[in-house]
């Protein structure tokens, strides 16, 4: 995922909750007049006590309670009732940021209430199934059921829905960095909440912090933010939370404050963990550990780094294991040079088996998410543990498996990593034809990436190795 989708993904992520408490009345009767009133009370009871969970970010307390009130209404017939605990089941799921397994409740939930001509409810659940289109990034599919649940809220006088549909229409546009006209609906949107919801005004608040983010200023993002934060702390939302305190270490980030970024973002992971948000606390991890590698400190980057590894991991989240795996052999890789330049020969082996390690098992998870840039990363960091192992021959099948992988996907900068460790083994094994191929070859990537850098350096390492072949009019030309 790009890290433009994920920054407004973190935004967007928690929902408003679901309008039941103030609707409920006005599903149809006929439905609700059949059934026991004992188990009719416990599901409602249940019912309501998912939406308190919800509304305190308790999302996997919420989904559990959910589940056994739909069971319920399931037994009774109360198809009203059905509709309803689908639609709130998906909210959950768009606050896991699980939008397929939203879209799977969403979908027959808005069925039913069609077909109980419930436009109320048809109203909520198409607005939860816009933003559900729009994380899927389905932008067109997005707008249109958002505009429709507008239309909809607006003709049977939802107040309260025509805020909250208004509001996620705002965070659209931001999302597609038309600013100003977000900042324009979103403060439509708060006109309407602030007097009579500040549970879904808190939501709204934060994306405008993001539309004054994105137009540049900075004081406003951080104001608008701040006041977010506050209102989800009074009304003791910690999913909303936590994730108004990444906005605010990101607005810090944006202004290479690092020290209260990592403050912040410090006060979030264990919120997020709380919640059960582990894709977010993953998240947070893994900047948590950015931050230490800028800051030259190795030891914490590879413990928050494995932290990070553990929980995606164990939750099954392939996508994010994959990006940590990656990005731990990368920090190892970089001490393997180190080691190497201090002249710490047992050390840089003993990180090149950790190399190895984790890039096997990237190689493995790349192949199954046909992810074939991060392939090739990592048989060319395979490659070079191999090499700093001293079996040269395996390094170098490697080191071509993934320059095939490169050039098949026409990524020059994986290219020129592959043939730069390659040149490197051939010039210990002092095979100048391979050295020579490989060098003019380095020297037509620089010249089409207009790499004014390093081409004087592949034009120096060209003319030595003509000279060493005895070539000295072509090493003279060459210099």
């Amino acid at each position: 995922m790009y890290p433009r989708l994920l920054f407004f993904r973190l935004m967007l992520a928690v929902v408003t909750p679901s309008i039941a408490l103030i609707h409920q009345a006005e599903l149809p009767v006929l439905a609700q007049s059949v059934l026991p009133v004992s188990e009719k009370a416990n599901a409602d009871r249940l019912f309501n006590e998912g939406i308190q969970q919800y509304r305190l970010g308790q999302y996997p307390q919420a989904l559990a309670t959910y589940q056994r009130v739909l069971e319920i209404r399931k037994q009774q017939g109360d198809k009203a009732g059905i509709g309803q605990t689908l639609n709130n089941m998906g909210e959950v799921y768009l606050g896991f940021e699980q939008e397929d397994k939203a879209l799977e409740v969403l979908q027959p939930a808005l069925a039913i209430r069609q077909e109980l001509k419930d436009r109320t409810g048809e109203g909520e659940s198409l607005d939860n199934i816009g933003l559900a289109y729009y994380w899927q990034g389905q932008n067109d599919k997005a707008l249109k059921s958002l505009q429709q649940a507008l239309v909809i809220r607006r003709e049977v006088k939802d107040r309260i829905g025509e805020g909250k549909t208004l509001s996620r229409i705002g965070a659209y546009y931001y999302g597609s960095n038309q600013y100003t006209q977000s900042l324009s609906i979103l403060k439509q949107a708060l006109a309407i909440q602030e007097t009579g919801d500040k549970f879904q005004a808190a939501f709204t608040l934060r994306r405008i912090a993001v539309a004054y983010y994105g137009l540049k200023d900075y004081p406003h993002a951080l104001e608008f933010a701040q006041k977010a934060l506050s209102w989800h702390r009074e009304l003791k939302n910690r999913a909303g939370e936590a994730r108004t305190l990444a906005q605010i270490a990101m607005f810090y980030a944006s202004q290479n404050r690092y020290d209260l970024q990592l403050q912040i973002l410090s006060q979030a992971q264990p919120i997020f963990r709380e919640c059960g948000l582990h894709s977010s606390e993953i998240q947070i991890l893994r900047q948590i550990s950015g931050i230490y590698y800028n800051q030259n400190n190795l030891d914490r980057t590879l413990e928050s780094g494995q932290q990070a590894l553990v929980l995606a991991r164990s939750n099954q989240l392939r996508p994010q294991q994959l990006d940590l795996l990656n990005w731990l052999a990368q920090i190892h890789t970089g001490r393997i040079s180190s080691y190497i330049v201090s002249g710490l020969y047992s050390q840089a082996k003993t990180e090149s088996s950790q190399v190895i390690e984790l890039s096997q098992e990237a190689f493995s998870l790349a192949r199954v998410l046909k992810n074939r840039e991060l392939e090739a990363q990592s048989l060319n960091r395979l490659g070079y543990a191999y090499f700093v192992l001293n079996e040269p021959q395996k390094a170098i099948e490697l080191l071509q498996k993934s320059l095939s992988i490169a050039r098949e996907i026409k990524n020059l900068d994986i290219e020129s990593s592959a043939l730069n460790a390659l040149v490197y083994i051939y010039t210990s094994q002092n095979k100048t034809e391979q050295q020579l191929e490989i060098q003019l070859r380095l020297l037509e990537i620089a010249r089409a990436q207009n790499d004014k850098l390093n081409e004087p350096n592949f034009l120096i390492s060209l003319a030595e190795i003509y000279q060493n072949r005895g070539e000295k009019i072509k090493a003279i030309d060459t210099y």
